[in-house]
């Protein structure tokens, strides 16, 4: 009834003539996206009181160890579970006053894979703001670059061999980062989404990790970044997959087709 299903699209800054080769790529992964400690939170958080801290606290907790769980159905599983007599209204209103908790569990899970990346002795250069407040062993690992604009993201994704990428915290849909990562030749490094499973074939066009294994995140970087043919062929295939299916133009066209059903 809302309309068409129109996921984000991706840019690419080339052709398939012109695509950076393997060899003109010097970073081995990168990741494009700002960085916030848990501690800027804080005052969010305890604004109402101890009561209220400790209920949003209990909602961040069951979502960061149990990173399949929707933002939306998990703050309303929570409301009803431990809010007395509420109501439907009640909820809408609750719900955007607790945006907080969704930017907390973001960027408390990226901060999470990046961590267990360069700890694990990856150099992983992240272009944002905030990555110097990032609490790991081997801050050394982090090669914290400009905070850039969009064209500028694109500029480094195309210098990379590998794009890194967290889904935010929506279980279905995907992000931009994606698209833009196979339109500009880097294989991405992604967890998943309803949406990402359906659309995406692992090893051919993508690869997958998962929230609640990071522990198994070094060694899928290792395999990958000690296997050229593969991430090659993985290129190829995500690079002419995105340009058919997922740019902007695409979604233009889509929409432009949903529109003409109503004229």
């Amino acid at each position: 009834q809302r309309g068409p299903f129109v996921p984000l699209g991706g840019t690419g800054l080339w052709t398939e003539k012109t695509l950076p080769g393997w060899k003109e790529r010097p970073i081995d992964i990168v990741f494009t996206g700002n960085y916030n400690p848990p501690s800027i939170f804080h005052e969010a958080i305890h604004r109402h009181g101890e009561e209220y801290a400790e209920f949003y606290m209990d909602i961040i907790h069951d979502l960061t160890t149990h990173p399949w769980k929707s933002m939306d159905a998990t703050m309303i599983e929570h409301m009803l579970r431990d809010v007395e007599d509420v109501t439907e209204d009640g909820m809408k209103e609750a719900l955007p006053n607790m945006i907080f908790i969704d930017l907390y569990v973001r960027h408390y899970m990226r901060g999470q894979v990046v961590k267990t990346l360069v700890d694990a002795g990856y150099e992983v250069y992240c272009f944002g703001a905030g990555w110097d407040k990032l609490d790991c062993e081997h801050p050394e690992n982090i090669r914290k670059g400009d905070v850039l604009d969009s064209l500028g993201c694109l500029q480094q994704i195309s210098r990379a061999k590998i794009s890194l990428n967290v889904m935010p915290w929506f279980k279905d849909g995907a992000h931009d980062r994606i698209f833009n990562s196979m339109c500009n030749g880097a294989v991405c490094i992604t967890d998943h989404s309803k949406y990402l499973d359906e659309i995406l074939t692992p090893d051919e066009n993508i690869i997958f990790y998962d929230l609640k294994q990071l522990d198994k995140l070094p060694e899928i970087f290792e395999n990958a970044l000690n296997d050229t043919d593969k991430l090659e062929r993985i290129q190829k295939n995500a690079f002419n997959f995105a340009n058919r299916e997922h740019t902007w133009y695409a979604r233009a066209k889509q929409l432009h087709n949903e529109l003409l059903k109503f004229l």
